[in-house]
């Protein structure tokens, strides 16, 4: 039996990435909200943590992708059977399928919860619900499609603010 440390071993670089992420949104955003600020070490700080946040970002890509990827023509069936194990195990993979049972499983999900509210699990699994089962993704792997696009969003906004704060440091000069 896996406990719930090592449940969420295998997203530990999207957890880091997040908090990250978070740090630096919150650094930027003090920057950005003190009028008065004349000192560009906060903008620094947190350019210095989105840097660190997108490397974490490309190692947790590695990561997941290389835990969820397609598996190699050449793999044995024992080898598979060890993947699916692994996967269950740790929860990376989902247990259900159906829309009503998934959102129960997904919103009682101990480590999403960890970063992201039950009303951003719901909009993220609303949103990839039917894509995830089109083309060569998989609904069983739907847990770190919602991970990814909350990351996403969040690199979206600490780019976004980076951006302002860059102008203001121009200005400061």
């Amino acid at each position: 039996m896996i406990n719930e440390n090592e449940k969420s071993r295998p997203f530990v670089n999207m957890e880091k990435c997040a908090r990250a992420l978070t740090r630096t949104i919150r650094g930027l955003q003090g920057f950005l909200g003190d009028k008065m600020s004349s000192d560009p070490e906060a903008y620094y700080e947190a350019q210095k943590s989105l840097e660190e946040s997108k490397s974490l970002y490309n190692e947790a890509i590695k990561e997941v992708s290389g835990l969820i990827g397609t598996l190699p023509a050449d793999a044995s069936p024992g080898f598979i059977k060890w993947k699916e194990n692994f996967l269950r195990g740790t929860g990376i993979v989902i247990e259900n399928e159906e829309y009503g049972a998934l959102k129960v499983e997904l919103r009682n999900d101990k480590f999403l919860l960890r970063f992201l509210t039950q009303e951003e699990i719901d909009d993220l699994l609303r949103k990839h619900y039917e894509s995830q089962q089109t083309g060569k993704r998989r609904l069983s792997n739907i847990k770190a499609r919602i991970i990814l696009d909350k990351i996403i969003n969040l690199m979206d906004e600490a780019e976004t603010l980076e951006m302002k704060a860059k102008e203001k440091v121009y200005q400061l000069r």
